[in-house]
């Protein structure tokens, strides 16, 4: 009897493990900011994903954080580019960068995912939600 509840208690262990690690799967590296997503290309003729988003108090932004953008395809597509995560979930206390960005890109609803080249012009964006398919093929058709 105890060596069945060991090995229940191990295969539990191990396949916690294994789910944890598969979730990091999903997990994206956000930059801070525009110019350090710049950077980290160091060159290269990749792209920037510029996320606007409000999770606060923005229910479609909600929806594309825990669906689409939660994907592992997204973390895959980031992975081989760059993302920055602009958040305005606080209203009343945004940041003068986060602010500046709104104006510089004319970003005029949430959620807005705007790809740009290494060099920070705008290629394209996608405004609003979609669900995940729809939402990863026109994000790879912006990275064309």
């Amino acid at each position: 009897m105890k060596k069945i509840l060991i090995a229940v208690l191990c295969a539990g262990i191990i396949g916690s493990a294994w789910c944890a690690e598969k979730k990091n799967d999903t997990a994206v590296k956000w930059q801070k900011d525009v110019a350090s997503a710049q950077k980290s290309l160091k060159g290269a003729k990749k792209s920037i994903l510029l996320f606007f988003t409000a999770p606060g108090w923005c229910g479609p932004c909600r929806m594309l954080e825990s669906g689409p953008v939660a994907s592992a395809k997204f973390a895959k597509i980031v992975k081989a580019n760059a993302a920055v995560k602009a958040d305005y979930s606080d209203r009343r206390n945004v940041s003068e960068a986060n602010k500046a960005l709104l104006r510089e890109f004319k970003v005029e609803g949430f959620p807005t995912l705007i790809v740009l080249d290494s060099k920070g012009k705008e290629k394209g964006r996608i405004v609003g939600y979609r669900p995940e398919k729809l939402f990863l093929a026109e994000l790879e058709k912006l990275l064309k």
